[in-house]
Order: C-alpha cells, then structure tokens, then sequence
C-alpha cells in the first residue's frame, strides 16, 4: 500500500501490524499533517464481530477529548476497507520504557498522574478500558507525556446498558460470551478473571499493577501458566516494594497496596481518589521532605513468603484457567522511531530454544473442546518438533510433561532444562473458535510473544496452521520453503474428520481413565465416517485399543489393537505414527524383529521422532543386535548434535552395554548442551559409580538433586550407599525415592536387598514379597521380558525359595544369555543359594561380558566369596 492514496490520505509506510489491525504513516492530504491509519487485517476485516470491535474503538476514544487519551481524527472506509484515523506519536510505550529496570519514583509519579486524569475523564464519561497495562500506554519523545491508548476492549457502563454481557457504544450488540474474561492476564482485577460484572474499579485494580510495574521493573502478577498468574491475582500479594527497591516511600506502597485490594468494595472507589493520594505525595516528593521508607522484612517473613507461593504454586492446576486472551499488542517495524499506537519491541529470544509445550488447560464443562485443545498441542509440537533437523530447537510435547505430573513452566525447566514455555488456550463462541497463545521466558516469567487466531469451526486447519507458523514465528525461526511447506500439510482433506481425530488424541492423554478411552474410541470412530482413508485416525484407534489392553489385560483388544495399527500403515498415508503404532504393539507382545522393521519406517519418514529411535535401538537390544542399536542412537544425534538427549539416550546405552568410560563422556556432553538437566547430571552419577569414582560420582548426583530432587537420583545415591556398606542410609535414600515414585518394583526389590545386608530381616521378607507381586504384574503383560524374570529369581533366592528362583534364572538366560546383568544376578541366584561353584562360574561370565569390576568388589552380595582364591583371580583379571 506504500504510495497509494486511500480517502485523503497518501500512504508512506508500514509502521506496524498486530491481531487487530495494520498501523501505516500517512500524510493527510486536505490538512497536511501526519498521521497514523489503522486498518483491519484483511481476514479480520470479513469478521462482523471484529469489524464492530474495530469501530467501537474508534467511536469509544474519540468521544473522549483529553490530552492523555491518544486523539482519534476519525473513522472511514475506502473501497471495502474500514481505518482509523488517529494521532501520530513519537516515542515509545510504557512498557518499552519501563524494560526490566524500575523508573525512578519521580517520573513514575508524574506519569501516574497523567494517567489518573484520564482514566477520571472516561469514567465519568461512563467508559471503562479494561486492558490498562505498559503496552497501552504511550510516552511521547517530544513531552514525555503520556496517553492512552487501545480502547478496543472498552465498555460502556452507562446505567441502561450495564450487566454481565459487553455492549457496544452504539447498538449495545453482545460482542462476547456472558461472564467471559476480557483483558490481558497479568493485569487483570480479580472480578475480571472471574468473568463477574465490570465496572471503573476493574481499571484502577490494572492501574495498581502498572504502577507496581513502573516502580520496581517487575510484573506484580506473573508466572510460567496463566493458571499460575491467575491463581496470584484471586489470592496473592505481590512482593513488596522493599524487596524489589529498596528505600522507597512507605506512602507509595501504601497506594498500591489499596489500588490492589482483591475485593473491590474495599478499594479505592474511583480514580480521583488515586489522583488525589498521588498528587499528595509527589508534592512531598518534590518538595525533598524526609518520607517513611518501606522496611524489609525480617529473613524469616522471607522464607515463609516464598514457601507459601511454592505451595500455592502447586495448587494452580486447581484453578479454572482463564481462557479469553487480551488484544496482544503490534509487531513493529524498526526502520524508524515513529511507532503506532500499542507498538512493543520483539522480545529477545534464546540462542538455544528449548520449548515446553504446555499441558491445556480444561475448558469448563466442555470436555469435547478440552479434548480438541489438547489434540490441536500435540499435533502443533510434533509440527515444531519437525523442525528441529536444520535448527537449534527442541521441544517437549504436553503429553511428556503430563506423564511425569508436571502442570507449570517452573517444574519444566527443573526436569527438562527448558528455557521457554508454550501456552495455548482454546474457546468456542456460536460458529467461531479463538485460539491464543503465549510464549514465556523459563528464567524471567515474562511473555516474549503472544497472539490469537479466529477461525470458523468449520475451518480447524486454518487454526493449526496460523498457530503453528505463528508459534515458529515468535521462536525466531527462518524457515525454509518446504519447512513451511510441511507446516501446512494435513492428514486428511476434511476439517470435520480433523476436528474428530484431534479431539480423539486429546483423550488418549488421558489413557488411564476408562472413560475417556471410550470418547476416543467413539471420535475416531466419527472421523473414519467422514474420511474411511484417515491412517492417522487408525492409528489412534489402534493406540486406543492397545491402551484399554494396557488398562484391562484382557486379550481380546490386542486383535483390536492389531487391526487398527495395521490398517493405518496399509493405507501409507499415516506418517510414522501408523509405523509407531504396529510397532509398539508388536513390542509389547514380544516380537521385537518385526517391531524393529516398523520403527525402521517410522525414523525414515520423521528423522526427529525421538519415540521412533528409542523404540528401534529397544528392538534391536532385544534381538541381541547391539551394533545396529549403537548406530540408530548415533543417528539420531547426527540428525540434531545440540540435542542433549541424543547424548543421554546413548548414554544410558553405553551404561547398560558396561561401557562406563563411553558412557560418561555421553553424559557429560549432556551436561554441556543443558547444564541445567539434572537427569544429564543423574546418569553421569550412575555411570562414574560404575567406574568406581564415588567420589565424583557423589558430586553429580548432589548436583542432580539440587537441580531437581528425582527417585532416580535417590535411588543412585542408595545405591552408593549400599556399595559401600552403608545400608541404613541406602534405606533411607531408597524411601526417599519411593516417597516420589513407588510404582517402579525394581526400587523395591532394592530396599529389601538393603534391608537384608543391614540385618533387619523382618522388613527385608515383606519388601521382597511386594517387589515379587509388582513383578509378576509386569511379566503378565510381556511373558518375554527376561529382566523381570532374572529379578524375579533374585528375590526368591534371597527368601530361601530356590525351585521358583532357578526357574525364572533359566527362563531369563533363554532370552538373554550375553546380557550382563542377566549373567551377574545368575552368580547372585547362586551364590546365594549357597552353590559357590555355580555362582564363580556365573560371575566370571558376567565379568567377561563387561560387568563392572568395582561394583562387584565393593558390593555386598559377594563379600563371602572373598578370601576365595578363584573369586580372587576373578577379581584381579582385567
């Protein structure tokens, strides 16, 4: 449009664009002064409700003539296309202004002021903005004055129109849901979050905030979810100022603790009220008299503040996140210093982007949208997951956090070492679904990017496809042709299978609960209707099917299972989740040579599928090809070297094939790329034990949990304990673990080797009988899995049991007879079945097959042996 004429105004360039409109500078041609012209981007423009948005905006400021509130000249429409005509400003938003630093207290007052005074004029004009907050506020360069802007979100609150349903200025046509949230998050009142009836104190609880914002350089409200910040707005305070900066006036905190109060009748009642305090104490400012100063509170206020957010922390996934997104604000152009309205910088973005998509939050009572949400994440991270092969990215899906009960960005970055997180919310209005989503710094908290999509229920594709270019966007990505290409590729032509098969993948992240098996059974049903030739619906039908076997061990769903996996890969339009599918379910049922074909196909057709490459490498060990699994983690890291958990796969692989020294280079590298990873930190600790470094081996493992207190991390630390005899701690450090997770029976198994070596037998008995009957459980559902059944004889040789032992020990060495810690826990059966000759035999095998030589002299389950010249030669035999 640079150049062209529109109504009397030329065009001379794009100053910025964002979710509701397209900002150029102009020259008005009849009065020969510059402006800015706002337009509605060319989609938005077909929306009726956005339309009328657009032209409350306009009618709402400019009915407001004050020297804060940014000057609307006009509204027009040229040729089909509606524009605001507004003031030009120089200079920059609050929010650029205030950047992470605090503003001094004088010129943060002068500004609050200005403020103050025209929030008075709109309220009494019966206008509320309702998104007061840094980016809607504008300082000129020339006055360094500020104005007001965006009142796209404004309601009117005249006394005929007012009631818990928005109303235009005009027509008082409902533009939002009754009891929907309108606004930005972070600045949101309480009432507002809940959805209640608004009035002029919601803005002075936003104004509260913003000059928090102002005085400290922090957000008052903020965390890693909306769930999160929400929560804090209904039931937190904000840190106080002395934390923050020190030395400042007792009476400001004073003003911002009243403009904060959660309930509204106690607040102030209208902004002159907040004028009138703060023009009090910028005279005493000003005039330099001596002001009370906001102490810090004693170290033990401190410490109790800070664990009461961690625990309120932890009930966020309690509250009912708030899902109406606020107007997001503009992309700027940075060719010059005039900037439109609303204009923020782009946020800088990490060299290294390691994402965590967030787990959805439920929509309430709308389970089928709930489903849609948490299908439409998971296809969007297996989308940017893709793109990982040319850039410097990783993501972690939802459905990953989910199975390790992580709800906050905080937790992920603990487990995961990311340091982004992905927030996306979903709501549904008649005919229209609104998509919003949000990019998070791990570190600060603070958003780095955000925006909405609308789109007609009938269009879903359009909502994966804009969030997800959206999404590779805020990430600062420069993707190639066919990487934007692939971004818009679909599984199926029709929007109406697609909505059934994401609602469908929604439900499976719920796999444990028989209920919402059935709902996915019961859409990927629907979506086979529409499009029979959907692999991807197969595939999560076959997944479904598999996943009620899982539930129910009942056999007749593994046929089910089969059917629907092979069905998706015979149809060759399913991608590697057909392969994946087949795969799995041929695994799980033991035939591991065609598993291995099918994961095969699944890393040839998605090179970034980390389940894929696992599942292979899995494969292959059972097979006894250790070559070939060696080479497929290999290639994975090939496929992504900054990856860290390339290296932590093959890490784990070295470790469990007795090369330690391999292994723990593998880890350190981990710990190089994220130094952040306690799980890196956790499998250095393991491999360093085997390589008889205690020492070193302590280091890391304190370093592990440090970062994040994990049962792996425990139970490593247990076993160093129970190596060097040290059997109570061993104890303790294994209750530790199972204090976080006590569904594994191989830790069990442990604690009762623990128990036994210290002498407490009673407890010793009772804890093997627990590890037996979780073990058991698991054998039923793979007969094949020699491991379970070698622990399986170990525990019923150290009860005495010796025919129940020697038949799982043979069972076990039939399907894996070079295993090493198979032929190790032979020797262990033996020995202590008290057969010394078979149990030397045993351990020289296992000795030879690379089992460590440190962990068997240090152990506890051969110090009998020693003094045994042949157990001694063993030992010395390198």
């Amino acid at each position: 449009m640079i150049g062209t004429i529109v109504s009397h105004y030329r065009i001379q360039e794009k100053l910025g664009a964002g979710g509701m409109g397209v900002v150029y500078k102009a020259e008005d041609l009849r009065l020969g002064r510059m402006v800015a012209l706002k337009f509605l981007p060319e989609d938005s423009a077909r929306d009726t409700q956005t339309l009328e948005r657009f032209k409350r905006e306009a009618r709402t400021a400019s009915a407001l003539d004050h020297p804060n509130i940014c000057t609307i000249y006009e509204i027009d429409e040229d040729q089909g296309h509606s524009f605001i005509a507004m003031q030009l400003l120089q200079g920059a938003t609050l929010q650029q202004r205030i950047g992470d630093k605090p503003v001094p207290v004088e010129q943060a007052l002068d500004w609050a002021l200005q403020i103050t005074d025209a929030l008075q004029a709109a309220h009494v004009k019966g206008i509320v903005h309702r998104d007061i907050k840094p980016a809607n506020v504008f300082i000129t360069e020339e006055r360094n004055q500020a104005k007001i802007l965006d009142f796209g979100l404004a309601k009117l609150i005249a006394p005929e129109v007012s009631s818990a349903n928005d109303a235009t200025l005009s027509t008082g046509r409902q533009l939002t849901r009754a009891g929907a949230a309108i606004g930005t998050v972070a600045y949101m009142s309480p009432e507002q979050a809940r959805g209640d009836t608004l009035d002029a104190r919601t803005d002075i609880f936003s104004f509260g905030v913003l000059l928090y914002e102002m005085v400290t350089g922090r957000q008052a409200f903020s965390g890693p979810t909306w769930a999160v910040t929400v929560h804090a707005i209904l039931g937190q305070a904000p840190v106080s100022l002395s934390e923050s900066v020190p030395g400042l006036p007792l009476r400001l905190q004073q003003i911002i603790d009243k403009a904060l109060v959660k309930n509204r009748d106690l607040r102030y009642q209208t902004a002159t009220e907040v004028h009138a305090d703060l023009l009090q104490l910028k005279k005493q400012v000003d005039s330099g008299k001596s002001l009370k100063k906001v102490r810090a509170p004693s170290k033990w206020a401190w410490q109790n503040w800070s664990a009461g957010r961690r625990r309120e922390a932890t009930l966020a996934a309690l509250v009912i996140v708030i899902t109406a997104a606020g107007i997001l604000g503009w992309q700027l152009s940075t060719r010059n210093r005039s900037q439109a309205v609303g204009v923020p910088t782009a946020s800088a973005v990490p060299d290294r982007r390691s994402l965590a998509v967030l787990p959805f939050a439920a929509v309430a009572n709308d389970p089928k949208l709930t489903a849609f949400g948490k299908g439409l994440l998971e296809d969007v991270a297996a989308k940017l997951s893709q793109l990982s092969a040319n850039h410097d990215v990783e993501v972690v899906p939802a459905r990953t956090l989910e199975d390790k009960n992580i709800a906050t960005l905080a937790d992920a970055k603990k487990e995961f070492g990311v340091n982004l997180g992905l927030t996306v919310s979903i709501e549904q209005a008649n005919d229209l679904v609104r998509a919003a989503y949000s990019l998070t710094d791990a570190k600060s908290g603070k958003n780095l990017a955000g925006d909405s999509i609308t789109a007609p229920v009938s269009d879903l594709f359009t909502i994966e496809d804009k969030l997800t270019n959206g999404v590779a966007a805020a990430l600062q990505l420069p993707l190639r042709s066919e990487e934007k290409q692939a971004l818009g590729v679909h599984s199926t032509s029709f929007p109406e299978a697609y909505q059934y098969f994401v609602q469908g993948r929604g439900y499976l992240q719920e796999s444990r609960k028989p209920e919402t098996l059935t709902s996915a059974e019961i859409v990927f049903k629907q979506a086979l209707k529409i499009d029979p030739n959907y692999g991807a619906a197969e595939a999560g039908l076959g997944e479904t099917y598999w996943h009620r076997y899982d539930l129910t061990k009942q056999k007749q769903w593994i046929a089910s299972a089969q059917q629907g996996c092979t069905k998706a890969v015979d149809l060759g339009n399913s991608g590697a989740e057909g392969h994946i599918c087949l795969g799995l379910l041929l695994s799980g049922t033991g035939e591991y040579e065609k598993a291995a074909a099918q994961f095969q196909q699944a890393v040839q057709l998605d090179s970034t599928n980390d389940r894929a490459y696992r599942s292979l490498a899995d494969a292959y060990q059972h097979l006894g090809l250790i070559n070939k699994a060696e080479e497929t983690y290999k290639r994975a890291i090939s496929v992504r070297p900054q990856y860290w958990r390339g290296y932590s796969f093959l890490g784990a692989f070295y470790e469990a094939q007795a090369d330690y020294g391999q292994a723990a280079q593998m880890w350190r590298q981990a710990t190089v790329l994220d130094p952040e990873s306690y799980t890196a930190f956790n499998g250095l600790g393991a491999s360093l034990l085997y390589l008889g470094n205690d020492d070193e081996a302590v280091q890391a493992l304190e370093k592990s949990i440090a970062l994040r207190p994990g049962y792996n991390a425990y139970s490593n630390l247990a076993i160093a304990q129970f190596q060097l005899h040290k059997f109570k701690e061993s104890v303790r450090d294994y209750l530790e673990a199972l204090k976080l997770d006590d569904s594994d029976y191989e830790i069990w198994g442990n604690l009762a080797d623990s128990y036994y070596y210290g002498g407490e037998t009673a407890l010793a008995e009772q804890t093997y009988r627990k590890a037996i009957t979780m073990a058991e459980a698991r054998l039923k559902v793979n007969p094949k899995d020699a491991s379970v059944m070698s622990d399986l004889a170990s525990y019923h040789a150290m009860l005495g049991h010796r025919e129940q032992a020697l038949n799982y020990l043979d069972h076990s060495l039939q399907f894996g007879q070079s295993n090493k810690d198979l032929l190790l826990n032979a020797a262990v059966v033996y020995n202590q079945l008290h057969e010394t000759g078979p149990a030397l035999e045993w351990l020289g095998k296992a000795l030879a097959a690379g089992y460590s030589r440190p962990v068997v002299a240090t152990g506890a389950f051969f110090d009998n042996l020693h003094g045994n010249p042949r157990y001694e030669a063993l030992m010395q035999t390198k």
